[in-house]
């Protein structure tokens, strides 16, 4: 079966399912919905007016944790990327929120808004607030990221899991932003994202959002 996953390309939840999705080898469409200017109807299908949203049939569901759990729990043929000892499982799930809520709340608020939101509202970049996020708020959150992987390829066991998704998810923002952390500084951390950044599937969506981008800026020099 076919699923459809509402959301944004740029989106760090979004790209968070649908390299899931990939992961598990998963039929997924992905539909296009603004978290910022959402449909009218939007709140039907999301109650918190948040991307992604997951529609498979008439099942439909909210939240990147959620629609994960769910393809995990749909598809235990393909179940590979959350841990099922006890301890790998709650390591994997910590991390997880550790990235969607610290980790994404500051670079989405002192790194990808001051960018690309102020630049698809015609405003100028706040430079100043992408500094202060890079020298002095990020480093503490990425310090215990380094401290979570030091020695280690994954976050969880040997092998990938929803742990290096959910960073990995985040941190291709900085990418995008050309705020990527040192390697130097974080070695054990840059590494893993060096290896999921490399896998097919991240490739392919990596692709496929520099082209979103570069579509986007032309439709706004274009006024259309």
């Amino acid at each position: 079966m076919a699923h459809t996953v509402l959301g944004n390309p740029l989106s760090p939840f979004t790209r968070k399912v649908v390299l899931f999705a990939y992961e598990m080898s998963l039929d997924i469409h992905l539909k296009e919905v603004n978290p910022y200017f959402p449909p009218d109807d939007f709140a039907m299908v999301s109650p918190l007016k948040r991307v992604p949203v997951l529609q498979s049939g008439d099942f439909t569901l909210s939240d990147s944790s959620a629609i994960c759990a769910y393809f995990n729990a749909a598809h235990p043929e393909k179940a590979t990327l959350v841990p099922k000892e006890p301890k790998h499982l709650g390591r994997a799930l910590w991390i997880e929120e550790y990235a969607d809520t610290a980790l994404f709340h500051e670079i989405s608020t002192g790194v990808f808004r001051p960018i690309f939101i102020n630049e698809m509202r015609g405003l100028p970049i706040d430079s100043k607030t992408v500094q202060a996020s890079v020298a002095e708020h990020l480093p503490p959150l990425l310090t215990y990221l380094e401290s979570q992987i030091s020695g280690k390829s994954w976050f969880c066991g040997n092998e990938l899991s929803i742990a290096d998704l959910s960073v990995y998810s985040q941190m291709a923002n900085l990418r995008h932003s050309k705020c990527l952390p040192d390697e130097n500084r974080y070695p054990y951390l840059m590494k893993n994202f060096e290896r999921v950044s490399s896998r097919p599937v991240a490739v392919k969506l990596h692709e496929a959002e520099l082209l979103y981008l570069q579509q986007t800026r032309a439709k706004l020099k274009g006024g259309t």
